[in-house]
């Protein structure tokens, strides 16, 4: 049994206050969420925990508004880190562990003493790094601790129960800490001597008997290319020229295009790339995004050769892998490319992301929500109350088509097609501004029976989320009892955040009951063409529009007879019942336009946006963009 990093807990760190991470699986965690949330800070606490080469500032510590910096040189940074045995869950089984975990014997024997256990006989280790400043030297330094146990949260700050020693640098060699930031270029890594790649190549080994014979074929090489180039043999005999102001006859300058020694090759490794139809390239000659995924390749081959040189050593080693926007640069499709790449690293691996293309790769209890509430970091992980139907819809029909949800400061639900298309019209006439601006996502969740995956999804990870309900009584009945099943006590402040629309109209029916049937007509036939309304008319009247079951029963067989319905489009309302059915046939053709039909027909009255869209908006003012708008003017 492998082992993970179960939990971190920040106090005073960087730009997190307070802020507790959780993480479910041994293999990876990806963090999404807005800039400035916290999530750079989250990886570089845990390399301040493992790597003591990671260097500390007073910019490492929190700073409230208005501190001075002897307010910061008095505060103290505390990052504490719990470690299990791990325990892998399937997507859709149970994840809960019934019997104790325990550390593999190599472990056990690789934390010795450090290893705390709790009443239930479940092993664990817990580690804590201190930030604080040493006056004496006049500069902030790491203190790092094994504590007895893991602390409850609100004790955290004033825990000070250590294991007696102090764990030395071979502890945390099993534990080793490799990161790459979004800038990751290797180019600038060629040059750079501490980069992964210059430690990969440092040291290239070759049988003594092989580099003696590549040394004198690289001699002989470097001499037939002096003597076939006229510029060469020019510049060394006037190069040469320098033992006569030595005086030193014996001496000469010699000229090597190519390198000397087989020491010297990793210092002068070239990376060319050639795809099948061009020439070969540097890599200084291609885009970022190469650029870009090579570097992650190359942490990956150092990842991995230096796990084959521990097992070969037959030793304990978990590498822990922080990687920021591996998406950067990358085409959508190269992003999943390099998530499967990423997932193939040996140890854990933390992943900030942006890309949806990423996220719809993910096991959904790997993901962790990072989020800012009054300049507080809020984390949250997906509730375990899915039943396995629904997580196979969350991950393959939700996270996987639409994983722009998981990045969402609120989420707008509604059943249909033409709601989830006319609603960013209204809202951006409404408010004037784009609903990406305020980072606001509609969904169409295709039925109102299908809108519990979404609302787990959103309840799990605190994203705000309004409904814009069909009125039928099942849609009622149907949104009202899972708000009621999911958000429990406070299922009323959510039932707040949700209109329906009345005397049980769809989306449709309330357009034309408000009045709006030119507005519908214009918009089909501007795309179904002129007089199509009309010919939909003439051509359905009197046709049937199915079947209905009757009271009576046939005397044969004793079956009840179905009456057809015919359509009768001269009777009271018949011309809305006719506009209905039409629309009904033709969602395509006016659902993306339909919104700014009604507002330009309407420019300058109140009818520019239907009544129950206006309630909606109204709620989202007051529940959700007041609260956003003090959250922001607060941080």
């Amino acid at each position: 049994m492998s082992l993970m990093l179960s939990a971190v807990r920040i106090r005073n760190f960087r730009s997190l206050l307070s802020a507790d991470f959780s993480c479910s699986s041994s293999s990876g965690t990806v963090l999404i969420g807005a800039n400035n949330a916290g999530k750079t800070a989250f990886l570089s606490a845990i390399r301040t925990v493992f790597d003591s080469r990671f260097p500390v500032s007073s910019e490492d510590i929190y700073r409230r508004s208005g501190d001075r910096l002897s307010d910061v040189e008095s505060r103290k940074a505390i990052i504490d880190v719990l470690i299990l045995p791990s325990v892998e869950f399937p997507l859709d089984g149970d994840r809960t562990s019934q019997a104790p975990v325990e550390f593999s014997a190599e472990w056990q024997t690789h934390f010795g003493n450090f290893i705390s256990v709790d009443d239930d006989s479940n092993q664990s280790v817990s580690i804590r790094a201190t930030i604080t400043f040493n006056r004496s030297k006049g500069e902030f330094e790491v203190e790092r601790r094994i504590l007895l146990d893991w602390p409850e949260n609100e004790n955290i700050e004033e825990y000070n129960d250590y294991f007696r020693d102090v764990p030395r640098e071979n502890f945390f060699e099993a534990l080793p800490v490799f990161y790459l930031d979004a800038r990751r270029d290797i180019v600038a890594d060629m040059r750079d001597k501490f980069s992964y790649f210059a430690k990969l190549v440092k040291d290239i080994k070759i049988d003594p008997d092989s580099l003696l014979r590549f040394e004198e074929e690289l001699q002989s090489i470097n001499s037939q290319i002096v003597n076939e180039s006229d510029v060469l043999q020019h510049l060394s005999e006037k190069l040469g020229m320098v033992s006569q102001t030595l005086d030193a006859n014996a001496s000469k300058i010699l000229i090597h295009p190519v390198t000397q020694k087989m020491n010297d090759l990793g210092r002068n490794l070239v990376i060319n790339f050639q795809d099948e139809s061009s020439d070969v390239f540097p890599m200084n000659s291609h885009g970022m995004g190469t650029r870009s995924w090579v570097t992650f390749l190359t942490l990956l081959s150092y990842v991995d050769w230096q796990i084959k040189l521990r097992g070969s050593e037959d030793k304990c080693y978990h590498p822990i892998i922080l990687l920021e926007e591996p998406e950067a640069h990358l085409h959508p499709n190269s992003q999943r490319n390099i998530y499967k790449q990423i997932k193939s690293l040996n140890g854990q691996v933390f992943v900030s992301t942006h890309s949806p293309s990423i996220v719809s790769q993910v096991d959904p209890f790997e993901i962790l929500h990072v989020s800012k509430k009054n300049g507080k970091t809020i984390t949250k992980t997906l509730s375990i109350d899915f039943t396995s139907e629904e997580l196979r819809k969350l991950k393959f029909e939700i996270l996987r088509s639409r994983g722009e949800l998981l990045f969402s400061e609120m989420l707008i639900l509604c059943e249909g097609e033409t709601e989830e298309q006319s609603l960013p019209t209204f809202f951006k006439k409404h408010f004037d501004r784009e609903l990406y601006e305020v980072g606001i996502n509609v969904v169409s969740v295709g039925g109102s029976g299908k809108y519990r995956p979404f609302l787990k999804l959103a309840h799990s990870f605190d994203i705000p989320v309004f409904i814009f309900s069909d009125g039928e009584e099942s849609a009622f009945n149907d949104v009202t009892k899972a708000v009621e099943r999911i958000f429990g006590e406070k299922k009323d402040q959510q039932m707040e955040k949700i209109v329906f629309l009345p005397d049980e109209n769809d989306f449709e029916q309330y357009l034309v009951h408000e009045g709006y049937a030119p507005e519908l007509i214009k918009a089909l036939e501007a795309e179904k063409g002129a007089g199509f309304f009309e010919k939909f008319f003439k051509t359905k009247h009197g046709t049937s529009a199915g079947r209905l079951k009757s009271d009576d029963k046939c005397p044969s067989c004793n079956q009840f007879i179905f009456d057809d319905v015919i359509r009768d489009y001269h009777k009271e309302d018949g011309s809305s019942i006719a506009l209905l059915d039409c629309l009904a046939t033709n969602k395509t053709a006016y659902s993306s336009t339909i919104a700014d039909y009604i507002i330009n027909l309407n420019r300058g009255s109140e009818r520019m946006i239907p009544n129950k869209i206006i309630e909606l908006f109204d709620k989202i003012t007051e529940h959700h963009l007041q609260e956003r708008s003090h959250h922001e003017t607060n941080y």
